[in-house]
């Protein structure tokens, strides 16, 4: 099993790394971090690794085709299109306060 160590980035002099040190202590001495390593520490790009392959030598990976990139292309589209309908949305509304606030300043 892999040694996994928890590391939270923090300035220097913050307030907060007394109970951040405290938290990670209590999930330590807890099992709570060897539990989540047993149950999710397998990654499964190390399965390609042969046995013999030294430690250092990365695993063959394959590059990221445009199938795989579908979805994200899919919800990028998506939440354009809504921002587009949100921007029209506003200029509708502003015109429509603008001309409400003109036509009750024209009959005071």
């Amino acid at each position: 099993m892999a040694l996994y160590t928890v590391t939270v980035l923090y300035p220097k002099k913050s307030m907060l790394m007394t109970s951040f040190d405290e938290h990670i202590e209590r999930i330590e001495s807890s099992g709570l971090l060897k539990f989540w390593v047993a149950r999710y520490g397998d990654y499964h790009f190390f399965e390609g690794r042969s046995r013999s392959a030294s430690a250092n030598t990365p695993a063959p990976t394959a590059p990221i085709s445009m199938v795989q990139l579908r979805g994200a292309f899919q919800l990028l589209l998506c939440l354009l299109a809504t921002s587009g309908v949100v921007l029209l949305g506003e200029l509708f509304w502003i015109r429509k306060a603008a001309r409400h606030i003109s036509q009750t300043d024209t009959l005071t």
